[in-house]
């Protein structure tokens, strides 16, 4: 079973493929696949999709390899999101990501336009791929790993009517909108009939789940009005006062689904555009949990889809059966209840030319492969390369024989791996540079030094990731001279990678460049000391999580945390400045603790908030006297989100506050306690409350059941003072 998270560390392009004969087992022919772009962009060693020679390149490998006719791209999904949703830049890095980097890559690379365009050049169809349930989410929804959570569309945002409702009419689903209201469906259509038809696209794929962790339990939301009286007028019964048949409310809830797919599929089809669903095998009515929260909990809950219904009214022109469960039984139903329908089926297969997809692909199904090593859709041939594959005239073969090099798999002298620095196909560059890395010959290391200024940001990165296993005396300084020409956002991510492994050689340079005049200079070298922290897997929210690296002379942690710690007092960035905040979690002295609560008392708004955040991680490790020390400060801050808070976070710091208090022990709950018995202050009772009994974390989901969140509401909750905005 593929986890999320190999899911997106593995994926560069998800394939459903039309192979070559000599390649695959006989049956007749599938060409689809799904190329990523958000996931690509965490994973340095993913296929980059980062300029218009990489997007080429993608599409010529799949086309020339595989006979590939159909593309679902994600890349749309990003500009979708620029377009539609509100960013909070107190998530910074989030914020970077989506609208700085993200942002670079449609707006001024064009890389969605050109997708479309080599897609159309060589023949294929392509299709927006896209979530249908996740709209964003309030700012106070787990998920993250920092609060606040970082988009949330405009649509939420404007008609909070839309949203789906708990039973109380107090919280609001994270993710979705609920399609019983015709205006919300007219507003989501027009805005998926715009992005397929101005720009080009054959079609659009939706999944169903939803990547944040803030729903409790399954039927936590769905209570909205029109819901609730629609039911009554059934079944007579009020579905937020009493016992209900759970099922006819999931049935209640798709009927608008099959609605909004209806009224969609209609507007695509006046086009000549398609609608493909994906489906979830363990449980093919309902939406797909994100494997990333790590519960089986889907975010919108048990919402019916009624693929069955699709098919006999020809609502949907593919069905598409997703990873997990018991896919060949799904697909046995789906092909007899498809037979004679205008429907496609296509399927998820770690092994697209497993011969146990022979019957199903006689009866048209696509299985589904992933460019990955070991998915076999990264290669030319599943047979292992020989060495004079790199001096083949067919860059996939050279490309090829590299990855092996760089796998330990083919063993060749490094030179034949060196004239390959230089090639003058983008990929086979890239792969030199990781091999190199691998082989780690010390004469090579200015050829890796050189190619920290190649014309292309996926080879500069390549060569970044691979200093980071061979380097020399000169290499931090080659590095950080390379984000002079390039502070891309993966670019910053393997130099810190890079500097961070060459510990106390590159320790100097670093301790400099925490005061260069160059932000992304300033940022990397912040980035590297939180790296190189005593306790270095405190530091959460480092993107490259995996990169601890910790120094062990006593004098270079001293000299690292005072530089981490004058970073407070001078940087005026925001990015610099919360890497700072966070990486002092790694340092865990009083000065530490001192300088942190400082920035608690009398830093912006932004910087309490990391500052809170940092010391909630710092907590389990701090003194019972530091503790006592940090309550007070702790609650004064609460405090500012009570009522009439004019706080620029007002909603969603006070979670941030409150978990904080509850990491100071009994002294924190008992104090939550006495604030949420208050009266004269409506706001910090029911936030307290909140923090008590409806507690969330940043960075995972916290469960409960429908009867103890029931019985806490009935119990413990103060009256609702409203929403804020």
């Amino acid at each position: 079973m593929i986890t999320r998270r190999e899911f997106c560390g593995w994926m560069g392009a998800l394939s459903l493929c039309r192979v070559r004969l000599d390649v695959a087992q006989p049956g007749p022919p599938h060409l689809f696949a799904y190329v990523t772009c958000g996931d690509n962009q965490w994973n340095l060693d993913s296929l980059p999709v980062d300029s218009p020679a990489t997007v080429q390149a993608i599409f010529e490998f799949l086309s020339d390899n595989f006979g590939l006719k159909r593309i679902y791209w994600r890349g749309e999904q990003d500009r979708m999101l620029l377009r539609n949703c509100r960013f909070r830049p107190e998530s910074p890095v989030y914020y970077e990501h989506f609208v700085k980097w993200l942002g670079h890559l449609d707006n001024e690379l064009k890389l969605n336009d050109i997708a479309v365009a080599s897609a159309h050049r060589r023949g294929m169809e392509i299709y927006i791929f896209d979530g249908l349930l996740d709209l964003g989410a309030t700012a106070d929804t787990s998920g993250d790993g920092l609060y606040p959570y970082v988009r949330e569309d405009r649509l939420r945002i404007e008609h909070p009517e839309w949203v789906p409702l708990d039973r109380w009419g107090e919280r609001i689903a994270p993710g979705p909108i609920e399609y019983c209201y015709p205006e919300a469906r007219k507003a989501l259509i027009s805005r998926y009939l715009h992005h397929v038809t101005e720009y080009g696209y054959d079609g659009i794929f939706f999944y169903t789940y939803v990547e944040n962790c803030g729903a409790r339990y399954l039927d936590e939301y769905g209570f909205n009005e029109l819901i609730v009286a629609e039911y009554e007028r059934r079944y007579g019964i009020d579905i937020r006062k009493h016992l209900f048949n759970k099922e006819a409310w999931y049935r209640l809830r798709g009927e608008y689904m099959t609605q909004f797919i209806r009224e969609l599929h209609t507007a695509l089809a006046a086009k000549g555009k398609k609608l493909s669903m994906a489906i979830y095998a363990p449980t093919p009515n309902y939406p797909e949990p994100w494997d990333g929260a790590k519960v089986d909990i889907p975010q919108d809950g048990n919402v019916y889809l009624d693929w069955e219904a699709w098919v006999a009214e020809g609502l949907v022109d593919e069905l598409f059966v997703w990873w997990r469960g018991d896919q060949k039984a799904l697909l046995n139903r789906m092909v007899k209840l498809c037979r004679g329908k205008h429907v496609q089926l296509t399927v998820a297969a770690a092994q697209p030319f497993d011969p146990g997809w022979k019957l199903f692909m006689e009866d048209g199904v696509t299985p589904v492969g992933v460019w990955a090593p070991g998915y076999q859709l990264d290669r030319v041939s599943q047979q292992p390369s020989a060495a004079e594959a790199l001096k083949s005239p067919d860059w996939r073969w050279r490309m090829q024989a590299l990855a092996d090099v760089a796998a330990g798999k083919l063993k060749v002298d490094a030179s034949s791996v060196a004239a390959l620095a230089s090639d003058p196909h983008v990929l086979v560059r890239r792969h030199a540079m990781f091999a190199l890395g691998t082989l780690r010959v010390a004469a090579y290391v200015p050829i890796l030094e050189t190619a920290l200024m190649d014309e292309e940001s996926s080879v500069r990165i390549a060569a970044a990731v691979a200093l980071s296993k061979v380097n020399g005396a000169e290499s931090a300084r080659r590095i950080l001279a390379a984000l002079l020409s390039d502070n891309g956002f993966q670019m910053r991510w393997a130099c810190v990678e890079a500097l961070a492994a060459m510990k106390e050689l590159s320790l100097p340079l670093v301790l400099q460049g925490v005061a260069s005049a160059r932000p992304a200079v300033r940022e990397v070298c912040i980035r590297v000391l939180a790296a190189e922290a005593p306790e270095c897997a405190l530091n959460l929210r480092q993107p490259e999580r995996g990169t601890c690296a910790s120094l062990t002379l006593k004098s270079d942690v001293q000299a690292a945390q005072a530089a981490l710690i004058s970073v407070l007092q001078t940087e005026k960035e925001d990015l610099p400045l919360f890497y700072a905040i966070d990486g002092l979690a790694g340092y865990r002295s009083p000065e530490v603790i001192t300088s942190l609560l400082g920035s608690l008392g009398h830093g912006t708004p932004k910087v309490q908030m990391w500052a809170t955040q940092t010391l909630t991680k710092m907590a389990p490790t701090m003194s019972p006297d530091q503790l006592k020390y940090m309550l007070p400060m702790l609650v004064e801050l609460f405090r500012e989100f009570g009522d009439g808070s004019t706080r620029p976070d007002a909603a969603w710091g006070w979670r941030a506050v409150g978990n904080a208090l509850l990491a100071c022990g009994q002294s924190g709950k008992e104090t939550l306690e006495s604030m949420r018995a208050e009266r004269q202050n409506r706001w910090v009772a029911w936030l307290a409350y909140q923090v008590l009994y409806v507690p969330q974390s940043p960075e995972k989901a916290t469960l409960c059941t429908e009867e103890e969140a029931v019985a806490m509401h009935a119990k413990y909750a103060p009256p609702f003072p409203g929403w804020r905005a």
